[in-house]
């Protein structure tokens, strides 16, 4: 596979964009004043507690308080089953505490960040958890002599009280640059331990890495053949970060100077005025009609224009293998996450279901996020979720629409045409001559003027009753508006 990443910097926005065989498959956006907040560290304090959710709220110095379950507090005890021992809030978090806790989900919607005080420390090739377990080593590095291999480097550098993770960046690492990793966390750390024992409270401890240094760090690999900048600055700070390290990343950086900006040259800015649209097109006519509401995500699988051959079971299950493919690709793209219902086209073949289940879990095992896939039901539907940590690319680049209330959807010319008359016929006389003041679109003005013709014309001509007002949008998708009388 051809990966490649591309970072886009302007003075108020940077942008990560990474292809896969020259497709777009993730984008994400740091915007000034507009940052994630997942990965930072704060001293807060214990600003609730709440025995009944068995959670607690922390101020963190932000415009919304923290939520930290039980689950989610360090020191847990394990009965002799496994199982993790339920412990009352009340007896770990007291009100008015000072607490130094960890970002894992960014603020969605009208809840605040999740948080966490068993704290991570993420390096290139490993991540340090202060307290935590022993070592471990990332699933995704399946060589048995190599796992080994950097559990015992880990063994050997890793302070006793502390746990590791070694991350699938490390395979093929020398241990020198591994334990070099390690030890810089655990300096981190430690300088991170000084400034809380001082620092008031509620104050920020740490702050995670942007969108590009990130990408750099979690994403620029062996598996990426280059990394493009259009930024000099970042250029030669990437190229500092990259040096040396296994795989000759170094020169697979490249910085683009050109007149055309970078995501214009490349297409990419072409793919992003499609990205919110309902309606995804497959190469072979089929298509995806992807809803995102509050609580979940629903994608309709559709034949569209793709009759295939003579074998209908095979044409629906060539559209499906087909549809699985692109759905891996755009809950990666738009950031989807949550609970996902997908209906694909029902399939009488048992054989084809679970064909279909399999190419689904391995397009989506490119996808950071954890997801987990249930087998597709008799009626051809799957159930999925996806981790939601951030905000979805929707939430960041849009927001709901003024006319129409966030549906997307306005009343048409006729609705709109009977509600004005029946709101004329209700108002004017139960107002003076000369009050009754009206805005229209000018849409709503061209139907009205076509099928209204005279009656129209004669209604507009009386200025003293009516004002016509070109480009107004009224409340909810109304296409007008009465005023209050001036």
């Amino acid at each position: 596979m051809h990966a490649e990443i591309l970072i886009s910097v302007d003075p108020r926005e940077t942008r990560v964009a990474v292809l896969e065989n020259q497709k777009l498959v993730e984008i994400w956006i740091d915007r000034a004043g507009h940052g994630h907040l997942m990965g930072d560290i704060y001293l807060g304090i214990v600003q609730t507690v709440l025995p009944g959710m068995q959670a607690a709220f922390v101020d963190l110095g932000l415009d919304r308080a923290g939520f930290l379950h039980e689950s989610d507090v360090a020191g847990r005890s394990e009965a002799a089953d496994g199982i993790r021992a339920r412990r009352p809030i009340g007896s770990l978090l007291k009100e008015g505490q000072r607490i130094v806790v960890q970002v894992v989900k960014d603020p969605v919607g009208s809840k605040g960040p999740r948080l966490t005080t068993e704290v991570s420390l993420p390096g290139r090739y490993s991540v340090l958890i202060p307290g935590g377990p022993a070592v471990g080593v990332s699933r995704r590095i399946r060589d048995e002599d190599e796992r080994e291999r950097l559990h015992d480097i880990g063994l050997q550098v890793v302070p006793p009280g502390m746990g590791l993770i070694i991350r699938t960046m490390a395979q093929g690492a020398d241990a020198s640059r591994l334990t070099e990793d390690i030890v810089a966390l655990q300096t981190q750390w430690s300088a991170l331990t000084r400034r809380a024992a001082s620092a008031p409270a509620p104050s920020l401890l740490h702050r995670e890495e942007g969108a590009a240094m990130s990408a750099v760090r979690d994403t620029f690999g062996m598996g990426v053949d280059r990394l493009i900048v259009d930024d000099r600055p970042l250029y030669r700070s990437i190229v500092r970060q990259v040096e040396g390290v296994p795989g000759d990343l170094k020169d697979r950086v490249e910085l683009f100077e050109h007149d055309v900006p970078l995501f214009e040259y490349l297409g990419i800015e072409a793919e992003l005025d499609r990205l919110f649209h309902r309606v995804v097109h497959l190469p072979k006519g089929g298509s995806l009609v992807i809803e995102q509401t509050e609580a979940l995500v629903a994608i309709d699988v559709n034949t569209g224009r793709y009759t295939g051959g003579q074998d209908q079971e095979e044409t629906v299950f060539q559209t499906n293998l087909e549809a699985a493919e692109e759905i891996a690709r755009q809950l990666r793209l738009r950031d989807l996450g949550g609970i996902i219902v997908v209906d694909f086209i029902d399939m009488e073949d048992q054989a084809h279901r679970d064909a279909l289940t399999d190419l689904l879990r391995n397009a989506l095992e490119r996808d950071r996020a954890h997801t987990r896939v249930l087998p597709v039901s008799e009626l051809g539907i799957v159930e999925m979720t996806r981790e939601r940590v951030r905000p979805s690319l929707a939430e960041i680049m849009t927001e709901p629409c003024l006319a129409c209330g966030g549906s997307g959807r306005s009343l048409s010319l006729l609705s709109a045409s009977l509600r004005l008359e029946r709101s004329l016929r209700n108002m004017i006389p139960t107002q003076d001559a000369g009050r009754v003041r009206l805005e229209v679109n000018p849409e709503l003005d061209a139907y009205l003027s076509e099928n209204w013709g005279a009656r129209w014309e004669r209604i507009k001509e009386s200025a003293d009753v009516l004002r016509v007002a070109d480009g107004a949008m009224g409340f909810e998708g109304v296409r007008f508006r009465i005023l209050p009388p001036s």
